[in-house]
């Protein structure tokens, strides 16, 4: 729905102009929430999905249920979102209704690299070696927080001999930051 957060009533208003707009086309609502688990498509199963978050440390709250993205690619996202929002957009489109997640983008980049991408106060973090070694969503309200997970990364994975890729909301601080690390900087 444009990418943007909504309070209940502008999400209405925006669902109905959707709703009345009609046809039958999937309609894609991307999550944004530091409460995302990716879990293989082997492993998944809807009826658990709440306890993915559990088991991760980011249960769901009072208000909240457990949605996931399409279970049918190999990797599917589960994650925590507000009940009556999810109960409103599934009144308005019903099975036509899919949930993304930051989490799942597929950038193009390197074997060994890093991608960052910034949304409001998350950030979403993927690290491949190969394939993919490490995947997280993490509140991060500035350059200080950008710095401080940069640094906890590089005691996890040699990112000097990683490229890195930086999407969504980056500004030029986040940038500077990944230069004191990474040799080689892309947009992604």
């Amino acid at each position: 729905m444009g990418g943007h957060s909504f309070s209940a009533e502008s999400l209405r208003a925006a669902a109905e102009k959707l709703a009345q707009a009609g046809g039958k086309a999937p309609v894609g609502v991307e999550v944004l929430t530091e409460k995302t688990q990716l879990v293989p498509r082997e492993e998944f199963a809807a009826e658990t999905a709440g306890a993915y978050l559990r088991v991760a440390g980011t249960g769901c709250g009072a208000h909240e249920i457990p949605v996931w993205s399409d279970p049918a690619r190999p990797v599917v996202a589960v994650m925590a979102a507000d009940a009556e929002a999810v109960g409103m957009l599934r009144e308005k489109f019903g099975g036509r209704l899919r949930f993304v997640s930051p989490l799942l983008s597929e950038p193009a980049l390197p074997p060994r690299a890093a991608w960052f991408s910034l949304r409001g106060e998350l950030l979403y973090i993927k690290v491949y070696d190969g394939g993919l070694q490490f995947a997280e969503v993490v509140p991060c309200t500035g350059g200080e927080d950008f710095r401080f997970l940069l640094e906890r990364l590089s005691a996890a994975f040699p990112l000097a001999d990683f490229a890195a890729g930086i999407s969504g909301d980056a500004g030029p601080e986040p940038v500077k930051a990944l230069k004191g690390y990474f040799k080689k900087i892309v947009c992604a």
